[in-house]
């Protein structure tokens, strides 16, 4: 397959409001998508489990990040073709606890 995948090239731009049901794994790809995004991007209602609040630390330390009233976050990410986002530490980005 290309470089194109649904009608999108790397140079496209894309905006807009998406509100999806609250979930943790939706709520990471967000977050990690708003990282390597180029200009703010909002999220509100992410989920509040550890494993977002991991994807949000993660975020805190390769972008820009505010938290904004009511739980929401702004981040301002850095895209691949500007260097992509950048650690200023070692990352600790937890691992999910598994059932043996």
């Amino acid at each position: 397959m290309g470089r194109t995948a649904l009608g999108f090239t790397p140079a496209s731009q894309v905006a807009g409001t998406l509100v999806v049901p609250t979930s943790k794994s939706i709520a990471q790809r967000h977050v990690v998508l708003a990282c390597i995004a180029f200009g703010r991007t909002e999220l509100h209602g992410l989920s509040t489990a550890l494993d977002v609040q991991a994807a949000l630390a993660f975020a805190e330390q390769v972008a820009s990040c505010e938290r904004l009233p009511g739980g929401a976050w702004a981040i301002t990410g850095r895209p691949p073709a500007a260097g992509g986002p950048r650690a200023r530490a070692p990352i600790d980005v937890r691992e999910s606890a598994t059932l043996a």
